[in-house]
């Protein structure tokens, strides 16, 4: 199951911490084309 963490925070620290804890992909400050652009990056890599 692919996850994608959002937060408001955006920084290194932020990023590094979802490398951390294993998660497929990450947004901060959402914003809809990035995060549409993330979902379908992380489920072409999924297949």
């Amino acid at each position: 199951l692919p996850v994608v963490i959002h937060s408001s925070l955006s920084g290194s620290a932020n990023e590094d911490h979802v490398r951390k804890v294993g998660a497929d992909g990450y947004v901060a400050k959402f914003e809809l084309n990035e995060l549409s652009d993330v979902i379908f990056n992380v489920l072409d890599t999924a297949r």
